[in-house]
């Protein structure tokens, strides 16, 4: 076990690991970047220390990393912490809600803030190339901002699975009632299927388990799992008393680690939902979690700007 810590000593809101044995901690006051290997850390300032962190993933192929905050936008910032650049798209609207990489880094999935879209890009090679996008439950062009339209239809949350070949959204339509989770084909946008409710709209995520065959979406208080193929609701549960503030899937697809307000990493077996270790740290409360992509090592993000690694076995 170790203990990172942060620059600034706020909530390490997002972790995520890079290829090359980098860890990105991101908290209200920037993110820090790990070079787990030396111990060295660079810290990226955000302007403004009272924003939030919507965004924060590793390009696989270990050019930069994706972030976004809700004074900065939507950026790509280079291990080194300079030379950022922001993400592609129509200019006037930077703030991204959701975004997801495919674990070959070639697809980006995103959705936009106020422009109501949900778009998905060809990322291998620079400049990057749009390969679909939807405003209002229509193909659009991505590359152009939209007219002024009074509409309900909004994106939240996303999730790309491993090969992209599988997209999925927290989304509102005109006509509806309430936020759903729709499934989409990877490849041209196209809705598959509606699979169910969302919860906490502004703090539900997704994430699919490697294979692709479950989707997992989570908010606070409750975890559910579809079958993709079917769209068959295949479990749902409470992991616990405290908020949920985190969930990553191992790499195997066996387990799933939950970080949670009661200061306490829980791991559970994905097979039955049960759980198998509980660890707990003098951290403060938990919130956020990772996994290296080999799925050897887990970070925990904690309420006072500590990072905890452990092996997972």
């Amino acid at each position: 076990m170790r203990i990172l810590k942060n620059k600034v000593a706020r909530a390490v809101y997002r972790l995520a690991f890079g290829p090359d044995g980098r860890l990105v901690a991101g908290g209200s006051g920037g993110f820090d970047i790990w070079n787990l290997t030396t111990g060295k850390r660079v810290h990226v300032p955000s302007p403004d220390v009272t924003n939030y962190i919507t965004v924060c993933e590793c390009d696989p192929l270990g050019r930069w990393f994706y972030v976004d905050d809700s004074t900065s936008g939507g950026r790509m910032i280079p291990w080194s912490g300079k030379g950022e650049r922001r993400l592609p798209g129509p200019r006037g609207q930077p703030h991204i809600e959701g975004l997801a990489v495919s674990a070959d880094g070639a697809r980006l999935l995103l959705s936009r803030g106020w422009f109501r879209q949900l778009e998905c890009w060809a990322t291998a090679q620079e400049p990057f190339t749009p390969v679909w996008a939807y405003r209002y439950g229509e193909p659009v062009d991505p590359l152009k901002a939209p007219a002024a339209q009074l509409t309900d239809w909004y994106f939240r949350a996303v999730a790309l699975s491993r090969d992209a070949r599988l997209a999925a959204a927290v989304e509102i339509r005109d006509g509806t009632s309430g936020w759903i989770v729709s499934l989409r084909d990877g490849n041209s946008g196209a809705l598959l299927r509606d699979l169910g409710p969302a919860g906490d709209v502004m703090r539900y995520r997704l994430t699919f388990t490697p294979d692709g065959k479950t989707l997992i979406g989570y908010d606070e208080k409750e975890i559910t799992l579809w079958d993709t193929a079917t769209g068959a609701q295949v479990g749902r549960f409470s992991p616990g008393r405290a908020k949920l503030h985190g969930l990553a899937v191992d790499p195997s697809g066996q387990r799933f680690v939950t970080a949670g307000g009661d200061q306490t990493a829980r791991i559970w077996q994905l097979a039955d939902l049960s759980q198998t270790r509980a660890l707990k740290w003098a951290v403060g409360k938990l919130s956020s979690v990772a996994l290296s992509p080999d799925g050897a090592v887990t970070a925990a993000g904690g309420e006072k700007g500590q990072v905890v690694l452990w092996d997972v076995d």
